[in-house]
């Protein structure tokens, strides 16, 4: 049965780009867990989370074509299984072997370990790759005669992570170029209307990528009459700007115009005592392009479930320590675990017991033998409303960060995983300064559209792994994993110099916003409370100390 479509391979394939530029960190946790485990009892936290670590990885290496990374992870996650079994304290002898498997895996991905690595200039060098391969998916090209196409134009675009290119010939640029996702032709209505060749020639380029949907038009005019935006959806339009045009609100639709559903993978937890069926299950789901976690022991359900924050949970229904109803009832019965959906999958054919199981919290029961397709199926359609209902919990309706609770949320969550692997975290406080102002002179829409800029500033300059909240009104938190208070002040202290720059336009009024930030870390501060307030009173200096500016407290 052929189940891997065009769509799935794609999804691998950028998995497999993923897995592999995750193997530094994940090698740096897993060696960073095992010094915490010696001297302990072998059924710890830190053991058990050593051998999650390790069958991840196992896993993980596996489904990407890593067979040695998988092999040595696999036997690091046997010993581990011993280990637990035993319930022993840990000895010198079992953590030298334990640290030797790690150094073999370090050997086979190329990666050599030394003693207290300087985390942040990694992230720091890592972040710019990130951000640099991130801006080349989308281009922007610009008409040469536009006479509305500035240097000034093209610097406040590039505040916002957009390379820009000038050309003549639309077909000689390079917009079709396929090294880059997405091209953004920004041109002048009047530069098509003088120049009927150059129209025809975008016109031609816009109808061969109809079926890819990789290019898109972008017009200003100084004329806003119907014949003018009636011209620009003849050829083919995406969105109309008069000039002169604001730089936050062209931004604003680029994005909307661009935007793509997101087809990150779908995390499925695996219930199931049978370690072959569980096998079995979790390699079609992967092959499906799902990331999976598993329990094999539903006493273990609520500790997975804590770390991985699956999308939705597959279980059977009968199990040696309790049954697939019970388990139900008891994940009901956690406020944080909910929403989310649980499909039964069992042998079990009688309706009336199917429809206790659905009582107990099921959304759907389905039997084996099971159809693949329809297992896929199924899980993904639930698993995509589960995404959609936890952005608009999650979210905050104007700028699309973390709302306030979510955000301090992320901040306990982070400060507890730094304290369980011993890594560093940060936490920083913005505030625009003089906001009131912004509102009370240039109107409450002018207000949020600096708000949204600030909000996709800090999108585009931040690590994907970083947690961007509006904290509430003009304050902003971010939440910086494994980085020092100097990596976190430098990289904020260069949003905060692009972010003054940009010009924001209210009716014929050109104005600029600044902000002012504190930075607060931990360990110096060791509770989510302790580093919030730290951070807080880092920004009230900044604030004192004339704004426009970032302190660490």
């Amino acid at each position: 049965m052929e189940l891997m479509s065009d769509r799935v391979r794609a999804k691998l394939e950028l998995l497999a780009q993923r897995f592999e530029e995750s193997l530094p960190e994940r090698l740096l946790s897993l060696r960073a867990v095992a010094g915490q485990v010696i001297g302990k009892k072998t059924d710890s936290e830190e053991a058990i989370i050593l051998r999650n670590q390790a069958h991840k990885l196992s896993g993980s290496g596996a489904t990407f074509g890593y067979e040695g990374i998988s092999g040595l992870a696999k036997k690091l996650e046997l010993f581990m299984d011993e280990l637990i079994v035993a319930k022993q304290d840990l000895d010198k002898k079992g953590h030298e072997k334990i640290m030797k498997m790690i150094g073999a895996l370090e050997s086979e991905c190329s990666v050599q370990h030394e003693p207290n690595p300087d985390v942040s200039d990694a992230v720091d060098t890592r972040l710019k790759i990130e951000v640099a391969m991130e801006h080349e998916k989308r281009l922007i090209f610009f008409a040469a005669g536009d006479v509305h196409i500035t240097e000034d134009f093209a610097r406040q675009l590039s505040f916002f992570g957009f390379p820009t290119r000038r050309c003549s010939a639309f077909s000689e640029a390079g917009v079709f170029d396929e090294s880059h996702d997405i091209s953004i032709v920004i041109v002048d209505v009047r530069f098509l209307l003088e120049n009927p060749s150059a129209a025809s020639e975008l016109k031609e380029i816009r109808l061969a990528d109809a079926s890819k949907n990789r290019i898109f038009l972008v017009l200003l005019s100084d004329s806003d009459d119907f014949d003018t935006r009636l011209f620009g959806v003849r050829i083919g339009g995406d969105a109309f700007f008069p000039t002169p045009v604001e730089v936050p609100r062209l931004v604003d639709a680029i994005d909307k115009i661009t935007c793509e559903i997101d087809h990150s993978p779908y995390h499925v937890m695996i219930i199931d005592d049978d370690p072959e069926q569980l096998s079995y299950n979790a390699l079609i789901l992967q092959n499906a392009g799902m990331i999976t976690s598993v329990a094999t022991d539903p006493r273990n359900v609520f500790k997975v479930l804590v770390e991985s924050k699956p999308e939705i949970i597959l279980m059977d229904l009968y199990m040696k320590h309790c049954d697939g109803r019970e388990l139900a009832l008891l994940i009901r019965q956690q406020e944080a675990f909910i929403g989310i959906p649980i499909v039964f999958l069992s042998i079990e054919h009688d309706p009336e017991v199917q429809i206790e199981a659905i009582k107990a919290g099921g959304e759907e029961f389905l039997t084996k033998p099971f159809n693949p397709e329809h297992l896929v199926a199924s899980l993904e359609m639930r698993a995509l409303r589960t995404r959609n209902i936890r952005f608009f919990m999650e979210r905050d309706s104007l700028t699309g960060l973390f709302n306030h609770t979510h955000l301090v949320e992320g901040l306990q969550n982070e400060v507890r995983k730094a304290e369980r692997v011993g890594n560093q975290l940060c936490f920083a406080m913005i505030d625009i300064d003089h906001f009131k102002n912004v509102n009370d002179i240039y109107g409450h829409l002018t207000g949020d559209r600096v708000l949204k800029s600030l909000a996709r500033l800090l999108q585009d300059r931040l690590r994907k792994t970083d947690l961007i909240g509006r904290y509430g009104g003009e304050e902003f938190g971010v939440v910086f994993f494994n980085t020092n208070s100097t990596h976190a002040a430098r990289i904020l202290d260069e949003i905060r110099q692009s972010f003054g720059k940009i010009r924001h336009r209210a009716g014929n009024q050109d104005f600029y916003v600044t902000f002012s930030c504190g930075v607060a870390e931990y360990p110096s501060s060791r509770t989510a409370a302790a580093i919030s307030k730290a951070a807080d009173i880092a920004l009230y200096r900044a604030k004192e100390k004339g704004r426009n500016q970032t302190v660490v407290g």
